[in-house]
């Protein structure tokens, strides 16, 4: 199994999504940082696991 990784923002398939939804806006990478009792590549149990906290 591999990690999930983040499209790549420039690619022109994600500009034309951004711009058709907002003219002119760009696309933003927003930092990922699991919470400290995340387990690794656990991510439906971790997402329940947090929802249930918060």
């Amino acid at each position: 199994m591999t990690a999930t990784r983040s499209p790549d923002p420039t690619a022109q398939h994600i500009l034309r999504f951004c711009e058709m939804i907002v003219p002119g806006a760009r696309p933003l990478l927003m930092p990922i940082r699991p919470s400290a009792d995340s387990q690794p590549l656990d991510c439906f149990s971790n997402a329940r696991q947090l929802a249930q906290v918060t």
